[in-house]
């Protein structure tokens, strides 16, 4: 069955979708108020990128604190918006109308988890941007790119091998 002819069936929230949504708001909230609550106290120059080892490698004007959570915004929006249109989704498995609600709410539910993860690794660049900023911290840690990477591909994989099962 193609992507235009896949069923069209509105998958109910519930408890667990709703817990991560508010915690992918909670990032997204956290994001705004932490750089503002510091901003007056930020130096002309605070950290803009860092590279794989989680170090400061460029510097910019400490406008740049507000690009993370305006991306961070916009990717939510967009991952929000698309996560109510899971018959559109790349399934591993043929998508019939038999399947199709099983299949739905496992990838809603991925979707859920992945927006609240990103979230949640957008708010912490921010906060760490802002310390490092402050003289507070040196960087996002060696281990941040692993530990996100994991985040992000558990639950992918989690995905992947229950929509095998029958």
């Amino acid at each position: 069955m193609s992507k235009k002819n896949r069923p069209r069936i509105k998958i109910k929230t519930d408890v667990y979708d709703v817990i991560f949504e508010v915690l992918g708001l909670l990032a997204l909230i956290f994001m705004i108020i932490f750089p503002l609550v510091n901003y007056a106290e930020l130096p002309d120059q605070i950290p803009m990128h860092y590279n794989a080892a989680g170090e400061v490698d460029s510097y910019g004007a400490k406008a740049i604190v507000w690009a993370i959570p305006g991306i961070a915004l916009i990717l939510y929006a967009f991952l929000f918006w698309v996560s109510k249109k899971p018959h559109i989704f790349n399934y591993t498995v043929e998508i019939t109308e038999e399947n199709a609600a099983r299949h739905y709410r496992t990838a809603v539910r991925i979707m859920n988890i992945l927006k609240s993860i990103m979230a949640w690794t957008f708010g912490y660049i921010t906060f760490t941007t802002v310390r490092v900023g402050m003289g507070v911290q040196d960087g996002l840690g060696k281990y941040f790119l692993i530990i996100v990477l994991a985040l992000v591909f558990i639950p992918i994989g989690f995905m992947i091998f229950s929509s095998r099962k029958k």
